[in-house]
């Protein structure tokens, strides 16, 4: 694994892992009720016109955040929030066609000729990445890169079970 991004390509890639359905030990779905008041108010404001599909407690032991799972006339995306209430990350799938030029370039010099499959936005700490789902020889890998094409991180990611 290549890791040019430290903290950041590591809390990309757990952010990812949660989307793409890899649930850590420390991962609980709870009802949307369950939330501390700060996280329900900014999820009332963040949820127009969506539907909220999934509720996770996420980590444990003072080191807690809630992922809220909207889908809004089929586009899915996903807010991060401290228990306090902050949005700490939003997430998005998104076409390829609207990752920026030089991510872009970065992702297919990567995937070669392979289709990408699918990519995730995020925007964290004003930072934009996006992290691509490459299907090749047989594997799945997430490539992480951030807006102007640096690659924050290359990763197989394990097959569905």
């Amino acid at each position: 694994m290549k890791n040019h991004g430290g903290i950041a390509f590591v809390l990309t890639c757990a952010a990812c892992a949660t989307i793409h359905g890899i649930a850590t030990a420390a991962d609980t779905q709870i009802a949307l009720k369950d939330l501390p008041a700060p996280v329900l108010a900014m999820v009332a404001t963040n949820s127009t016109g969506a539907e909220i599909a999934k509720v996770v407690k996420q980590g444990d032991r003072g080191n807690v955040s809630y992922l809220i799972e909207f889908d809004r006339d089929g586009h899915k995306f996903w807010d991060t929030f401290s228990p306090d209430g902050k949005l700490t990350m939003t997430q998005e799938r998104i076409p390829f066609s609207q990752v920026s030029t030089a991510a872009s370039a970065a992702i297919h010099r990567r995937a070669g000729d392979v289709q990408i499959k699918d990519v995730t936005r995020t925007m964290k700490a004003g930072t934009e990445s996006y992290t691509a789902t490459i299907p090749k020889d047989g594997k799945t890998f997430a490539v992480t890169v951030d807006q102007n094409g640096a690659i924050l991180g290359d990763k197989e990611v394990p097959a569905a079970q």
